[in-house]
């Protein structure tokens, strides 16, 4: 403990990863409550906090940190994700290629991993006699795969056109394309700032 105390005293990248991961915390949290809904909660003494005078102060506490403090959680997810990109920053070699490459490992593969095992577990779930009706009508999960046209492939896997076939996974489309687009953040403004300077 007393050593990494010290490590990040005298190394302040290290002290900045720590404080990063601190503000992290309540961030994941904040998706939980968003994700979570007001059911049935019940204390351990048998009170039910879905009803009467304690369900509004449970109801606010979570409104406040789903909605109130939640307009806040992604942005700040792709601040740090960013901030994260430039660490290590060199103008020299091929320091933007492996970083690309590196987002593309850890960013863009899952998404397309995981998307395409939907597909196929779609695929033999619209298809298979006990689960058919469960995988017709007029659901998220409805549309026939079989029925896809190659762009709709492509959509389902990257979510072009609307989100990806597992749409909680937007996040990593969207991470994806600031991290191809994080080189022009990069260079905009300093080329704002030169024209600016002209003047």
């Amino acid at each position: 403990m007393v050593a990494a105390m010290r490590a990040a005293v005298e190394n302040p990248a290290v002290s900045l990863i720590r404080r990063l991961q601190v503000i992290r915390f309540p961030l994941v949290v904040s998706v939980i409550f968003h994700h979570n809904g007001m059911g049935t909660v019940r204390l351990a003494d048998g009170v039910n906090m879905s009803a009467g005078p304690l369900s509004l102060w449970a109801q606010f506490i979570q409104g406040f940190i789903s909605y109130g403090l939640g307009g806040i959680r992604m942005p700040t997810f792709f601040l740090i994700s960013g901030y994260l990109f430039f660490t290590g920053f060199d103008r020299g070699g091929d320091w933007l290629s492996k970083k690309l490459a590196s987002r593309t490992r850890s960013v863009l593969f899952p998404l397309l991993i995981w998307n395409a095992i939907a597909i196929v577990l779609l695929l033999i779930a619209q298809n298979a006699g006990p689960t058919r009706v469960l995988f017709s009508g007029a659901g998220a999960w409805s549309q026939s795969i079989i029925g896809f046209g190659w762009f709709d492939y492509v959509n389902a896997l990257l979510g072009i056109r609307s989100d990806p076939i597992l749409y909680p996974l937007w996040f990593l489309r969207d991470l994806f394309l600031m991290c191809l687009l994080a080189p022009v953040y990069f260079v905009l403004p300093r080329i704002v700032q030169h024209v600016l300077g002209k003047r």
